[in-house]
């Protein structure tokens, strides 16, 4: 069994003009409280309790992925291509239970709807069961072979924050 948590990147900047929506950064407002959100994961989680980070390659999840990464003190943030629109919830399934184990789990940085219909999907055996927010994280135990999983718990990134104080 591997414990899979699905986190939602924080708060972006907007498209403006002719900017690609792979190349929407953090705001510093948005970088700033999933630092908070991140330190209140570490609290929940310990700091040996992640092995892995798998990110998006999408600018927005890949500098969530590494304030998350630095916070937790792991060296590294595993770009995803499973992890982008429109997203491969097989394969990041299995890349997953090959990371994690029952000790020490694996987080998966990416985008919404994507999360919250795997999350449906996983837990539920359907989309839109679930909404998540940005810098949310859902903590997911897959069980068995199959692309099943326990919902956990479903963390808004405000409770994180308070988790830290």
């Amino acid at each position: 069994m591997t414990i899979l948590y699905l986190c939602r990147h924080g708060i972006a900047e907007d498209p403006r003009g002719r900017m690609k929506d792979a190349d929407r950064k953090l705001t510093r407002e948005g970088r700033q409280k999933f630092r908070e959100t991140a330190e209140g994961f570490r609290e929940l989680v310990g700091k040996k309790g992640i092995v892995k980070i798998f990110s998006s390659p999408l600018v927005r999840a890949r500098e969530t992925a590494e304030i998350l990464a630095d916070v937790l003190s792991l060296p590294e943030v595993q770009l995803l291509d499973a992890l982008a629109p429109p997203g491969d919830l097989k394969t990041l399934i299995k890349d997953a239970r090959r990371a994690g184990s029952v000790e020490r789990g694996v987080v998966a940085v990416g985008h919404d709807p994507i999360l919250s219909d795997w999350i449906g999907e996983l837990c539920f055996g359907k989309t839109g069961q679930v909404k998540m927010k940005k810098g949310g994280i859902a903590a997911i135990q897959l069980t068995g072979a199959s692309a099943r999983g326990e919902l956990l718990a479903l963390l808004e990134p405000r409770v994180l924050r308070h988790v830290r104080d």
